[in-house]
């Protein structure tokens, strides 16, 4: 059995190791196109959560939990997913909102004639409030 790893360098979550945030780089390593396929799976995503949502609303229907699965974590999944549902409620940023920024940033970095995506200096104040600690 081999032990998690608890390097003081980086922070780890299930699948993915990623620098910490005072270690990143400014600028990314996608290109045009990965951030445009990053994008379509994203929304792909979305999809795929909204299939299995239905699903899961299935489960509990008729029962006595499904009225607060319905306004508690039915509703802050799908309110999280985009914008097209039927709650008041909106979420901040979506994962649709992720996936037209990555789109929008391929769009920039095509404007720009570079073939590599940035994040805009503007942007790293909205990035703080994902905790990541961008400078």
């Amino acid at each position: 059995m081999t032990k998690p790893k608890t390097d003081k360098e980086t922070i780890t979550r299930p699948g993915r190791t990623k620098p910490r945030p005072d270690q990143r780089r400014t600028e990314m390593s996608l290109n045009q196109d990965e951030l445009n396929e990053s994008a379509d799976r994203l929304e792909e995503i979305i999809k795929e959560i909204k299939e299995l949502l239905g699903e899961a609303a299935e489960l509990v229907q008729d029962t006595e939990t499904e009225c607060r699965a319905e306004a508690y974590w039915m509703a802050q999944i799908e309110v999280a997913l985009d914008n097209d549902h039927g709650y008041l409620a909106s979420g901040s940023v979506t994962m649709q909102d992720s996936a037209d920024e990555l789109r929008e940033e391929a769009k920039e970095s095509e404007d720009s004639g570079t073939t590599e995506g940035f994040y805009e200096p503007e942007r790293k104040a909205e990035r703080r409030a994902c905790g990541d600690g961008a400078q």
